[in-house]
């Protein structure tokens, strides 16, 4: 009989689907292993949905205290989020048998039995942590969809001459995505723009009007799948994407990329990739900061930094839960 994991997460239009995007690259590696359920407490309708067609159990709960009640002694618990403090960790140790943390911010004690944080240049003195506490850490644990770990392995690429691709994930409330394809249209250098918008993205028809009077070759996608959005990454000859899950995903399909940060925990995400030259640098995207980035990248051979992902996160990951359910 298969352990239950309760995964412990939430998305939204105001906070992104970062969250659940990871979480869900996790279950898929722990799907043979594990009976996964997603537990919600304060997400958006539509994020059910984009968890069930994954085929994945789904429980919007009411509030906190209800999910406490639904965990049993014998289950391992996820959590995934920033409200997820010290003594909210307690709570779930008492309740479950093993505690697994993703985090990307390292700030506080923990007292989880496992913590997975993927950002570059992270080791375990970075963190305050009980004397069992385990570590993966780094992007050899990439928490990328499957589809990006083959393409990290095989790296088969055609890309398109002059042309770019932006994607500020699945909300962008702030519209970097617009600005942005602003600042690259006042530039003239592409042939080809395509802008990826997810679900929670709400200026879509803003985007298509403009794209109608923008005199060169322009695609509004939504809602792309993995394997789809892994083409879009392959086939293009510039992406700008920030540094959150979607960098990770660039690079692994080894794309010329720009990006930079807007919010804070993106900001040791693209240190670190900034650190492993594997970006080109567009600080916090500002305007000037964006126009920067595209001339320095336009008419230039990029040196794709290789390796820094390569594909294999999900049998170490897998390695790493067998171990707790040893100890």
């Amino acid at each position: 009989m298969r352990r239950r994991l309760l995964i412990r997460a939430d998305a939204g239009r105001k906070m992104g689907h970062g969250h659940i995007v990871r979480c869900m690259a996790l279950a898929s590696f722990l799907s043979d292993k594990f009976d996964v359920c997603f537990c919600l407490v304060d997400s958006a309708p539509y994020v059910l949905q984009m968890i069930e067609k994954k085929s994945f159990r789904v429980i919007a709960f009411g509030n906190e205290g209800d999910f406490f009640q639904f965990v049993q002694h014998d289950e391992f618990v996820l959590t995934d989020g920033y409200n997820f403090d010290a003594q909210y960790q307690l709570e779930v140790k008492k309740r479950s048998l093993r505690l697994i943390c993703i985090d990307d911010l390292s700030q506080g004690f923990f007292h989880a039995d496992l913590i997975v944080n993927h950002c570059p240049g992270i080791h375990p003195q970075h963190y305050r942590a009980a004397s069992y506490t385990r570590f993966c850490l780094g992007p050899a644990f990439a928490l990328i969809r499957p589809e990006f770990q083959e393409a990290a392995r095989v790296n088969m690429i055609v890309r398109e001459q002059d042309s770019l691709l932006v994607c500020f994930g699945g909300s962008d409330p702030q519209d970097f995505t617009g600005r942005t394809f602003e600042t690259a249209l006042r530039l003239n250098l592409f042939d080809k723009i395509t802008l990826i918008v997810g679900e929670g993205y709400t200026k879509k028809d803003l985007l298509l009007n403009r794209a109608d009077t923008a005199g060169v070759q322009v695609t509004v996608l939504q809602s792309l799948t993995a394997r789809e959005m892994v083409n879009e990454l392959s086939s293009h000859a510039l992406v700008i994407v920030p540094a959150s899950g979607l960098l990770f995903e660039a690079i692994a399909c080894n794309a010329p990329v720009i990006s930079g940060y807007y919010v804070d925990n993106q900001q040791r995400i693209y240190e670190g990739f900034k650190k492993c030259s594997a970006l080109i640098d567009a600080g916090m995207f500002g305007a000037q900061e964006v126009v920067h980035a595209i001339e320095r990248a336009h008419g230039q051979r990029i040196a794709v930094s290789k390796n820094i992902i390569d594909g294999m996160a999900p049998e170490r990951i897998r390695s790493a839960f067998e171990e707790l359910t040893l100890v």
